[in-house]
């Protein structure tokens, strides 16, 4: 019995190593800056408005969820994506550290912003 307990122990320290949360300070030196909290597992994105953490899935005033939207995280590429279906998306790269504009249709890229980690 306890090495079944100590082995699940062990496997939820593994998974658990594996989500990332971070808060990135976006945009160019001199202009106004984004502020994005992004997590891997559950595959989030928030954005910072008037003092708050807001769902990027979610409008501004907090009553409606845009259901087309899909968020999800590749491991592979070390990402997370925001898109809709034939719509323009974004890719937050976590090893370059950069927002990327895409067409989720060809995966052509078309503008970047850096950013930076501050939490």
């Amino acid at each position: 019995m306890r090495k079944l307990l100590l082995v699940l122990f062990l496997c939820s320290l593994t998974s658990n190593a594996l989500a990332k949360v971070e808060i990135w300070k976006c945009g160019p030196d001199n202009s106004k800056k984004i502020y994005m909290k992004l997590h891997t597992e559950p595959a989030k994105a928030y954005f910072r408005s008037s003092g708050q953490w807001r769902d990027i899935a979610t409008s501004l005033d907090g009553t409606t969820k845009d259901e087309d939207l899909i968020v999800r995280y590749s491991e592979e590429q070390d990402a997370l994506y925001v898109y809709k279906k034939n719509i323009i998306g974004h890719a937050y790269d976590f090893v370059a550290k950069e927002i990327i504009t895409f067409d989720p249709k060809d995966g052509s890229s078309k503008i970047s912003v850096p950013c930076k980690v501050i939490e």
